[in-house]
């Protein structure tokens, strides 16, 4: 069957961003069940996700959590 992935996570503008490749045709067994895909999207939030994961490691460090504060 036909699919997409990555092997890295890279800007998506980057023409290796997503390839296509085949796979073997998954078997459903048990309580599984196997649904023919028509069409897929994205949101704009899953565009900055992946955008953001793929920048350099000094624009993450903004997003990084600070430190819990300690209740008096």
């Amino acid at each position: 069957m036909k699919a997409v992935g990555y092997r890295k996570s890279l800007p998506i503008e980057a023409t290796d961003a997503l390839i296509d490749f085949e796979a073997a045709k998954p078997e459903p067994r048990g309580r599984d069940l196997r649904v023919a895909v028509k069409a897929v999207s994205a949101n704009p939030v899953d565009y900055k996700v992946r955008k953001m994961s793929a920048s350099s490691a000094t624009s993450r460090s903004r997003f990084r959590s600070r430190k819990p504060r300690r209740c008096r």
